[in-house]
């Protein structure tokens, strides 16, 4: 008797352990699967943005007759832009951005067909509204999605704004009456890059960061023999992205 029920209580426990295990093992396996069941925020196929960061102006003046002193300044710009996926990771990125360039600048410079020019020491702002087209590449999985993006944009001059206090002093009306394309290039082309990081807030909401070199390749100066602007700039921005 004593014999029998020892072994029908070994057989209980055996079972109960087994039970238990089980339990805890199918508990863990359920977990697992719905862990692995929730989705993971996936970049949207075609997505919209707004951004607005810092141009620390690096363009380079060259004049071999004047010489000019010239320092560079810092600008706000601002823009939108558009992330089209085309295949794997890679994206294609049209943006649409408002950039100044300014500087201050100190010479005397004659403008050839009679055009009077300006001397002194005064700032200069060139507004520009620049289309970039670049390709991108960038990380997909999980939140944090690091990216690197490159190509050419076109700039068109919208502003000039040059200041002669000088020339105001003296006569009023000369400042006034000269118009930027007596001076300027209205169209702008040049080379861009960089890289940035995204991250996901949900399925269709990102915040981003992104810092870029612009290079720009074509002269801002109309016919000024001796003499060559090209803008250039290294540029933060910071955006807000919402999938389409």
């Amino acid at each position: 008797m004593v014999r029998s029920t020892t072994v029908f209580c070994t057989v209980m426990a055996v079972l109960s352990f087994h039970s238990i295990a089980y339990s805890q093992t199918s508990g863990r396996t359920e977990a697992e699967a719905t862990v692995s069941a929730m989705p993971e925020p996936m970049s949207p196929k075609t997505a919209i943005d707004l951004h607005v960061g810092g141009s620390f102006n690096t363009s380079k003046y060259s004049d071999e007759v004047v010489r000019p002193t010239v320092k560079n300044q810092n600008d706000l710009m601002l823009g939108v832009g558009l992330d089209q996926h085309l295949v794997g990771e890679f994206y294609f990125r049209p943006e649409l951005n408002f950039v100044r360039y300014s500087s201050r600048l100190s010479y005397n410079v004659q403008f050839p067909s009679g055009v009077r020019a300006w001397s002194g020491n005064s700032p200069q702002n060139l507004d520009y509204l620049e289309l970039p087209l670049y390709a991108k590449w960038k990380y997909n999985a999980g939140s944090f999605r690091p990216f690197v993006l490159g190509g050419a944009y076109a700039g068109y001059l919208v502003n000039e704004a040059h200041i002669q206090a000088s020339d105001r002093d003296r006569n009023p009306s000369v400042a006034s009456n000269r118009k930027y394309e007596d001076y300027f290039n209205r169209f702008a082309f040049g080379v861009s890059g960089g890289a940035g990081l995204e991250y996901a807030l949900d399925s269709t909401k990102a915040i981003f960061v992104n810092a870029r070199y612009s290079h720009g390749l074509s002269d801002v100066f109309r016919d000024l023999q001796g003499a060559s602007l090209k803008n250039r700039a290294v540029q933060t921005i910071a955006g807000f992205q919402l999938g389409l």
